[in-house]
């Protein structure tokens, strides 16, 4: 495992990507030692995910798929860095798993998630579907936090 600031061994993380509606079959009785990252659209502000207080931790995140990075909807730099020290400050060497997830479960999570996965040497199943520019800020906004350290 990396010895990085911030990121500590952690050899039984499993990281997972779903949809909404099967985020929303667990998300009241979450796996134990779990933390979960929510991530709406702009139209979900209506319908928003009511996240229960049993997760060890949460992060929402809201931009839509495949929208350019200088499009108010689209996934900043900002946010990617957001990501990854969420993951940084909260993936502890007793976090069992990493959910993550969005409308489908099929272009923004696992954009993140492989990463994430990455991260920790944390398998994540590749998606041939995943928004592309997500996985690219999200690789290197990872490289910009190592590069800080």
């Amino acid at each position: 495992m990396r010895n990085i600031e911030g990121m500590q061994e952690n050899e039984i993380l499993d990281v997972e990507y779903m949809s909404r509606d099967d985020f929303e079959k667990i998300n009241q009785n979450p796996p134990a030692n779990s933390i979960c990252i929510s991530i709406s659209t702009r139209y979900d502000r209506f319908r928003p995910v009511e996240l229960s207080p049993k997760w060890d931790n949460t992060l929402r995140l809201t931009f839509d798929a495949h929208v350019p990075t200088n499009d108010e909807h689209g996934f900043t730099d900002e946010l990617a860095d957001s990501v990854v020290k969420f993951a940084l400050d909260n993936i502890k060497p007793t976090t069992e798993k990493l959910i993550v997830h969005c409308g489908e479960g099929r272009v923004r999570s696992p954009a993140i998630a492989i990463v994430i996965g990455y991260m920790y040497y944390a398998p994540a199943n590749d998606c041939k579907s995943m928004d592309k520019e997500v996985f690219w800020q999200m690789k290197r906004a990872f490289k910009r936090k190592m590069r800080n350290v």
